[in-house]
């Protein structure tokens, strides 16, 4: 993997050329599929707790997929959710040992395709799953640990993680101070991208996490023009101009 980060600068571009009158959960699931080589995808949370819920699905067939595995109660979606892993089914007509029902219902409803779910885990516990799959089974299009990496940060973008946006961690570091850089590099992201606050925010929050930064150190990187989410994803802190 030449460029661990290199799909969250894609993730960045992606969103900004998306209608804003989409939430923002489906658009980011939507630059996911392209970044992945997906044909459509899904976002669910609390995959198999009575809590769960599906934030959005880009298309029919996403939708179906995530009705079958909840109406049959098996597939690579819950293992993905319960086993913190990156789970595969490809249904081309040859015998599926794993999750029979899910194959077979797949196999009658949809075809020959592949699926792919993707834990989202950016903190001890998986908080849900994403879901993907391809009309002609292949592959992602980048490696597993930065397609991992990706919907995790999506993940934190989307809740809103307390560890990376939080009001008292901010209180801690220089109080208004730190809030201002914040504010201003959110306005820094929407001129470049074009895109909401909203947005803004969820982007500095993905990256704070996959840099494993807090909110303010990444927000400098943008206010001294470290970070540019209209091009290649540097890494921030290393000090260049």
């Amino acid at each position: 993997m030449s460029d661990p980060f290199g799909a969250l600068s894609r993730l960045a571009r992606a969103i900004a050329v998306e209608s804003v009158e989409s939430p923002l959960s489906l658009r980011m699931c939507q630059a996911c599929v392209g970044i992945l080589g997906m044909d459509g995808g899904s976002l669910t949370l609390a995959y198999a707790d009575e809590q769960r819920v599906t934030l959005c699905t880009t298309d029919e067939w996403s939708a179906q997929l995530e009705d079958l595995q909840e109406v049959i109660g098996e597939g690579p979606s819950y293992d993905a959710y319960r086993d913190r892993s990156i789970q595969r089914l490809v249904v081309d007509g040859l015998a599926e040992l794993r999750w029979p029902l899910l194959s077979d219902g797949i196999k009658d409803g949809l075809g020959r395709c592949a699926v792919f779910a993707i834990p989202i885990k950016p903190g001890p516990q998986a908080m849900g799953v994403a879901t993907f799959y391809q009309r002609e089974p292949g592959s992602l299009l980048i490696g597993d640990d930065e397609a991992q990496l990706l919907i995790d940060a999506v993940g934190v973008a989307l809740v809103k993680d307390p560890d990376i946006l939080d009001d008292d961690s901010l209180a801690k570091t220089e109080s208004w101070h730190s809030r201002a850089r914040v504010h201003q590099a959110t306005g820094m992201v929407m001129a470049q991208l074009g895109i909401t606050s909203e947005d803004g925010i969820a982007l500095l929050r993905a990256h704070a996490y996959a840099h494993q930064q807090n909110l303010v150190a990444i927000s400098d990187d943008i206010i001294a023009r470290r970070l540019d989410f209209r091009t290649a994803d540097p890494d921030p802190g290393d000090g260049e101009p």
